[in-house]
């Protein structure tokens, strides 16, 4: 037997998640992609991918779906493998699933099958330690993850998912490229790998047949230039559900437990007119990413820039929950701010990572030194978001886009969507009838 065809039989045979906790997380990534969907990122994506004939299929609109509900940078991440598969799977069975007129337990199932393949196979490409060569986790194991979701949909035994999820692996890309000038085709990139993991599952129940030994030998290697650990792409601890993270505002989630850190001591008292200096020590393998060398020009480098968060937090707390990350340089007191930001490699953190994502926060303020650490942040396995803070969560980012009265409908269907078929039914009507772009015409 294949790895893929032991992935794919281990997905067919793990046990449920709570339904709870598949219905928190419908909720979560709708309202990652209503907030996303109202961003001017979205405008030239629906324009592209809903605008005419040459975008008309299934497909297209799943690649629309992810691209904006990534671009939120609010959705789900597993810190193990640095993959959000949230943003691939939710999408992927919102649509396919409304095309093949799925039941609430085979919806249910692909869920699960989606995201436990791209927790799988990140550990397996130690995603959270590749992210720093300049590869993309997330785009590289998209297409398998929608190709799984969308598999079991589409009816398909162990076989047909094994198929599925080596074609969609022989589709895979994890280099993005970098930032340039002009429309970012970052988000468009990641819908349209998901768009081709769809594709490849239809062309695996339709009979097509990939080779399945992909990740038995050095393909990975010599195509991507990554080592596969099958050891720990096939444990069975640390790929579910439970596992995940959820991040309680709009910011890359490196910068989360920085940003905590810095909020609780603010909540001590501390005046940030009069703050000399934040020290902010993280885990190497983050350093560079949240330090903001490179400046905050574009909207993704004030999401993974980690002063700028601070400055927020202390100056204009409320644009933490703000998904266009409109650009706040010009206030004299956030700029001030900033420049007094230090990020560093602080070595007692490395062995939390890539498990748990940490940080120490340091702030030397009107002659006195107050420091914290923060191991789990909210949202994360050892301190979920749940309860009045999630709702809160959710209502900040739908509300804006489908009014408070239509935030609220869409919550208690989402609630209760894989608890009974009315429900879900009602849930994929609000959701769509929202972003009138990802309708389809069956």
């Amino acid at each position: 037997m294949t790895t893929i065809d032991d992935i794919a039989g281990r997905l067919l045979e793990e046990s449920a998640a709570p339904v709870t906790r598949l219905n928190l997380a419908l909720l979560d990534i709708a309202a990652s992609m209503l907030a996303g969907s109202a961003t001017s990122e979205a405008r030239p994506l629906v324009a592209h991918l809903a605008g005419d004939a040459w975008s008309a299929s299934i497909p297209d609109r799943i690649a629309l779906a992810v691209a904006m509900t990534r671009l939120s940078e609010v959705d789900d991440i597993h810190m193990a493998s640095c993959t959000t598969p949230g943003s691939i799977v939710v999408p992927t069975a919102l649509l396919v699933g409304a095309h093949a007129v799925a039941d609430v337990p085979t919806f249910a199932r692909a869920l699960l099958a989606g995201y436990r393949v791209m927790m799988r196979l990140g550990r397996g490409v130690d995603g959270a330690r590749i992210l720093s060569r300049g590869i993309w986790p997330t785009y590289l194991l998209a297409p398998a993850g929608a190709a799984a979701t969308a598999a079991v949909l589409l009816g398909a035994g162990q076989a047909e998912l094994a198929r599925a999820i080596a074609m969609a692996l022989n589709l895979s890309s994890g280099g993005a490229g970098g930032h340039v000038k002009g429309v970012s085709p970052r988000w468009m990139l990641a819908g349209l790998a998901a768009a081709n993991g769809v594709r490849a599952a239809r062309a695996a129940c339709d009979g097509f047949s990939p080779d399945l030994s992909l990740l038995d030998g050095g393909w990975l290697e010599k195509v991507h230039g990554l080592a596969f650990d099958r050891t720990r792409a096939l444990a069975d601890d640390g790929c579910d559900l439970g596992d995940l993270s959820m991040k309680p505002v709009c910011a890359a989630k490196q910068t989360i437990a920085a940003l905590e850190a810095f909020r609780t001591l603010l909540a001590r008292g501390i005046d940030p007119a009069k703050i000399d200096s934040i020290r902010i020590g993280v885990p190497s393998d983050y350093v560079t990413m949240i330090s903001g060398r490179n400046g905050v020009a574009s909207r993704l480098t004030r999401m993974t820039t980690i002063a700028y968060h601070c400055a927020l937090a202390a100056f204009e707390p409320d644009l933490l929950n703000d998904v266009e990350r409109i650009d706040r340089t010009g206030d004299p007191r956030i700029a001030a701010l900033m420049s007094r930001v230090e990020v560093a490699h602080d070595p007692r953190l490395d062995h939390y990572f890539p498990e748990r994502w940490p940080a120490r926060v340091t702030v030397v303020a009107d002659g006195k030194t107050e420091s914290i650490e923060i191991v789990d942040a909210l949202g994360d396995p050892g301190h979920p978001l749940e309860g009045a803070a999630f709702e809160a969560k959710f209502m900040a980012l739908a509300a804006p886009a489908i009014t408070q009265t239509g935030a609220q409908r869409l919550f208690v269907a989402g609630l209760g969507a894989l608890f009974d078929p009315a429900n879900l039914a009602a849930f994929r009507h609000q959701l769509f009838h929202a972003i009138p772009a990802l309708k389809t015409t069956k």
